[in-house]
C-alpha cells in the first residue's frame, strides 16, 4: 500500500492505524475486476509493548484500543502481470465516512455483503478502557455502501441563482456513493424558501440516468429565495443537506470535485426571482378617480405600475401612453374621428412606476386608454367626465326671436352659460333641476347708467308682463339633444309673456351681472337646430366683451354704451358668419319692438265675481245644511213610526200562532209551557215542537227553527233534530238563539202586514178556525214568496201561510 509514501505535498498517505483481528471482506470480486477489500474494526496496542492478544488471552490489563472504522483497499489496478513483474503501484486506502450511529468499537467481529452491497457487522469484543474489562457483543448493524452520501452529491444549473417569476426553472443533482462511485436511488428533499414572506415550494426532483437528478420548479413571486437539497433514506431526521462542491454552478455541466482531508459544509444555494414580462391586464393605476373625473383647464395626475402577470412590478423602462378621446356615449364610438385626441405627460420612476399628468380644457366625456406593453391595460379603457369650469359671465350668451315679439303671447329666449374655455356649464338637471346659475328677466322700458345691482341700469321696468324661468330646455322643447343624446347642459329657458306693445330693452342677468351677447334667430325661428348661433360668432362677441371690459370704470354696463335709439336694428355678423342665428343684436344701437295683436279685454264682471262668489259660497253651504238636517230627523220620526206599527203587528202575528191574546208588553220570543203567557223565567217552546211526522213540518214554530237552523249553518236533519231536543229541554243557548232571530223578524212586520191584506184580496175569505186550508198549500205559499224575491227569510214564509190557514 503507499502508507509508506507521501502525496504531492509532502504529508504522508492516509492509511489505517496498524491493528489486528479486524474483520474483512472483499465486495465486487467478479471474473473481469479484483473488487474492493473491506476491513473494518480490529484490536490495536497504545504505547504497551506487550502483545495486545496475549494479554487478552492472559485476562491482562494493557493499554489495548478497539477501533470502529470502516476502510476499504481498491485492487482493482492489482494485477497479475504486475505482480509477475514486480511494478504493481501502491494501493490506495481509503476510509468510507458514513452516517448514522457507529457500532462500538470491535475485533473479531463477522462482515457480510449482500447482493445491494450493503455490508452486515455482527458480533466482535470489545474492550471497556475505563472498567479494563472485556465483553463479547452481539449486536447488528448494517452499512449501506452504495446509498448516495450527502457529501458526494453535488447541484449545478442556472436555476440555483436566478429565476424569472411565471417561467419554469430547473437545476441538477448529482450523487456518489461511500466508494465515490454514481449512486442511483436517492431520496431528495428540496425546499425554496421564500426570504420576503414570499410563499415557498417543495418540488420533486427526478431522475435522469445514473446519479443524476433534475428537479424542476415555476416561482411565481418575485424576490430572494434559498434552495436546501437534503439527500437520505428514511424520514427527515435521515436526511442531510448535500455538501458537494461544483466548480461552475451556473452551467449544466457537474464540475464535482472532492479534496481529501478537506471538510465540506452544506450547501445553500441563493435564488434571486426577477419579474416575468409586463403584462398590460396585470397592470394597475394608482386611483381610478382621476381617470374617472376632472375639471375643464384643472391638471390631473395618476401612477401607473407596470406588472407582470403575477403582479410583481417591473423594474422600468416601458413605453406607456395615454390616449383621451372625446366619447360619443350614446352610440359607443369616437365623437369625432378626425379630433387629434388628448395625451398625458409620462415620466418613468426607474422603478416600474410612471407618473402621468394630462389637462383637458374642452369639457364632455372621454374614453381614457392606456397603452403598455402592445395592448390596452391597466383597467382602461376608462369613461373620463371632464365637467366644466365656473361660470364666465363674458361668455353668456342670449338667442331668441327678437323680431318677432307680440302681446299676447309668449316669447321663448335661450340662455346659454358656460365657463371661460366656452364650455357649456355642465350642470346635470337631475340633481340641479334650476340649474347652478340665477338666470333673471327685465323688460325695460327705459335704461339707464347706474351699476349691474340696479333694475335696467336705474331705468324704468315694464312690470306687466309674466315671466318663468327653467333649465336644461332647448328650442326643440327636449331636455335632451337629438342629436347628441345629452342634456341641454348651461341652457336656460325664459318664457315671457308681454301684455303692453311698445319699444322695449330685454335684459339678461347672470349671476346679478347683464349678459353682454345677444344673437337674434327670428329668420330660422322654425328650425330648433339652426337657431343657435355659431361658436366662431359667439367667441368673436365673447373677445370683444373682455377687451372693452376697461369701459366699466366709466359706467358702462358689460362693455355696452347704453343710448337710445327709435327702432330696433339688426346688425349682421362678420362675413364668416354663414348661419342666420349669427345676427347680433346690438342693444346700445336698438330697442325691441313689440306688438299689439289683441284688445285687453273688460274684467269688470270677473273682479265682481271675485268679491260675490265666496259670500254666496257659504249661504249655499248654510241652506244645504239645513236641509241635511231636516231629513236626518225625519228618518228618525218615521223609523220610531215603523217599529211602532212592526211592534203591534207582531203581537197580532203571535197571537194568531199561538191562539192566545195579545200581550201587553213588547213580545218577547219566549214561552211557557202551556204555550200562552209570556214568562222570563220558563224558556220552553209551546207544544207544537214536540209534533212529528207531516204536523211537525206544517208546524209554523218548526217552520221557523228549521229557518233559523238553516240561518245558523246547520244543514243536516241530524243537527236540526238534536237542537230541537235542546230546545224542548230549555237550553238557553238555542232559546236565545230563537229570540235573535225572531227579533229580526220583527223589522219586516210593517210590510208583512202589507202582503196579508193583499193575501186576502187575492184569496178570497178565510176559512174559520178548524177548517183546512186547502186552497193553499203551504209548498204552493212558499214557492210563490221565492218567485217573489228574498224580501222575507223562510220563517216570515211559515207565519204568513200559517195566518192563511187560520
Amino acid at each position: 500500500t503507499d502508507c509508506e509514501f507521501t502525496d504531492a505535498i509532502g504529508d504522508l498517505a492516509l492509511c489505517p492505524e496498524p491493528r489486528r483481528d479486524a474483520a474483512v471482506a472483499v465486495m465486487g470480486n467478479t471474473g473481469g475486476s479484483n473488487g474492493k477489500l473491506l476491513m473494518f474494526g480490529g484490536m490495536g496496542v497504545g504505547t504497551d509493548t506487550i502483545s495486545p492478544f496475549r494479554s487478552y488471552l492472559e485476562g491482562g490489563q494493557v493499554d489495548l484500543q478497539a477501533f470502529n472504522d470502516l476502510w476499504f483497499l481498491d485492487l482493482t489496478d492489482l494485477t497479475e502481470e504486475c505482480i509477475k513483474g514486480g511494478e504493481c503501484e501502491p494501493l490506495p486506502w481509503e476510509q468510507v465516512d458514513v452516517l448514522g450511529n457507529k457500532p462500538r468499537g470491535r475485533w473479531g467481529a463477522g462482515l457480510m455483503l449482500d447482493p445491494s452491497d450493503n455490508l452486515y457487522v455482527i458480533g466482535g469484543t470489545n474492550y471497556d478502557t475505563t472498567t479494563k474489562g472485556y465483553s463479547d457483543l452481539e449486536d447488528l448493524y448494517i452499512f449501506q455502501l452504495r446509498d448516495p452520501f450527502y457529501k458526494y452529491c453535488s447541484a449545478t444549473g442556472g436555476g440555483l441563482i436566478n429565476a424569472i417569476a411565471g417561467v419554469p426553472a430547473y437545476f441538477l443533482i448529482q450523487c456518489r456513493d461511500a466508494f465515490g462511485e454514481m449512486a442511483s436511488g436517492a431520496t431528495f428533499r428540496v425546499e425554496i424558501v421564500g426570504l420576503d414572506s414570499q410563499p415557498g415550494l417543495t418540488p420533486s426532483p427526478y431522475s435522469v440516468g445514473t446519479g443524476l437528478y433534475r428537479c424542476d420548479y415555476t416561482v411565481i413571486l418575485r424576490g430572494a429565495y434559498e434552495i436546501r437539497i437534503y439527500v437520505g433514506r428514511g424520514g427527515t431526521a435521515y436526511q442531510d443537506l448535500i455538501a458537494g462542491v461544483d466548480a461552475e454552478v451556473s452551467n449544466d455541466d457537474h464540475d464535482f470535485f472532492y479534496e481529501e482531508h478537506v471538510s465540506t459544509a452544506a450547501r445553500v444555494f441563493s435564488l434571486t426571482v426577477t419579474p416575468g414580462s409586463t403584462d398590460a391586464a396585470a397592470s394597475t393605476v394608482s386611483s381610478t378617480t382621476s381617470l374617472t373625473t376632472t375639471t375643464a383647464g384643472v391638471i390631473t395626475s395618476f401612477t401607473v405600475t407596470a406588472s407582470d402577470a403575477f403582479g410583481n412590478r417591473r423594474p422600468g423602462g416601458e413605453v406607456i401612453n395615454a390616449l383621451m378621446s372625446l366619447w360619443d356615449v350614446p352610440n359607443n364610438k369616437v365623437a369625432d374621428p378626425d379630433l387629434t385626441p388628448e395625451t398625458a405627460a409620462i415620466t418613468d420612476n426607474k422603478d416600474g412606476r410612471y407618473s402621468a399628468s394630462y389637462r383637458i380644457t374642452r369639457s364632455g366625456v372621454y374614453q381614457l386608454s392606456i397603452a403598455l406593453s402592445g395592448g390596452i391595460g391597466a383597467g382602461s379603457p376608462y369613461q373620463l367626465l371632464v365637467a366644466s369650469d365656473k361660470a364666465d359671465i363674458s361668455r353668456t350668451y342670449v338667442f331668441g326671436p327678437f323680431e318677432q315679439v307680440k302681446t299676447g303671447r309668449t316669447t321663448t329666449l335661450f340662455v346659454q352659460t358656460r365657463d371661460q374655455f366656452g364650455n357649456n356649464l355642465r350642470v346635470d338637471p337631475k340633481i340641479f333641476a334650476s340649474g347652478s346659475e340665477t338666470i333673471g328677466f327685465e323688460l325695460c322700458k327705459t335704461k339707464g347708467k347706474g351699476a349691474d345691482n340696479e333694475t335696467c341700469a336705474g331705468g324704468e321696468e315694464e312690470p306687466n308682463v309674466g315671466v318663468t324661468i327653467t333649465y336644461s330646455y332647448g328650442p326643440d322643447a327636449q331636455q335632451k339633444n337629438t342629436t347628441t343624446g345629452e342634456y341641454y347642459y348651461g341652457l336656460y329657458k325664459i318664457d315671457f309673456y308681454p301684455f303692453n306693445s311698445g319699444e322695449f330693452t330685454p335684459q339678461v342677468k347672470h349671476n346679478s351681472t347683464y349678459v353682454s351677447c345677444y344673437f337674434d334667430s327670428t329668420a330660422v325661428i322654425d328650425f330648433p337646430d339652426l337657431q343657435r348661433p355659431s361658436i366662431e360668432a359667439v367667441d368673436d362677441c365673447a373677445s370683444s366683451v373682455s377687451a372693452s371690459t376697461v369701459s366699466r370704470r366709466n359706467g358702462h354696463m358689460g362693455g355696452r354704451r347704453w343710448t337710445t335709439a327709435p327702432q330696433m336694428v339688426v346688425k349682421s355678423g362678420q362675413a364668416r358668419r354663414a348661419a342666420a342665428g349669427d345676427k347680433q343684436v346690438v342693444w346700445e344701437e336698438s330697442v325691441m319692438d313689440i306688438e299689439q295683436v289683441f284688445q285687453t279685454p273688460d274684467t269688470e264682471f270677473e273682479l265682481t265675481m271675485l268679491v260675490v262668489s265666496p259670500i254666496l259660497c257659504a249661504l249655499v253651504a248654510v241652506l244645504i245644511e239645513l236641509g241635511c238636517m231636516g231629513l236626518e230627523w225625519r228618518r228618525a220620526k218615521e223609523e220610531r213610526n215603523m217599529n211602532r206599527i212592526a211592534n203591534e203587528n207582531t203581537d197580532k202575528i203571535r197571537a194568531s200562532i199561538d191562539g192566545a191574546p195579545p200581550p201587553t208588553e213588547p213580545a218577547q220570543i219566549e214561552w211557557s209551557a202551556s204555550g200562552g203567557e209570556v214568562s222570563s223565567a220558563s224558556r220552553t217552546l209551546p207544544p207544537s215542537f214536540t209534533a212529528s211526522g207531516n204536523a211537525r213540518e206544517h208546524d209554523p214554530t218548526w217552520r221557523a227553527l228549521n229557518s233559523l237552523a238553516e240561518t245558523q249553518g246547520l244543514i243536516s236533519d241530524q243537527t236540526l233534530r238534536e237542537a230541537m231536543k235542546k230546545a224542548e229541554g230549555g237550553d238557553p243557548e238555542i232559546i236565545a238563539l230563537l229570540a235573535k232571530h225572531q227579533t229580526m223578524l220583527l223589522d219586516t212586520a210593517q210590510q208583512m202586514e202589507s202582503l196579508l191584506v193583499s193575501s186576502r184580496s187575492e184569496v178570497g175569505p178565510l176559512p174559520n178556525d178548524g177548517e183546512e186550508a186547502a186552497s193553499i198549500p203551504v209548498e204552493d205559499a212558499m214557492a210563490d214568496d221565492q218567485r217573489g224575491g228574498d224580501m222575507f227569510s223562510a220563517s216570515t214564509d211559515t207565519m204568513k201561510t200559517d195566518h192563511l190557514g187560520h
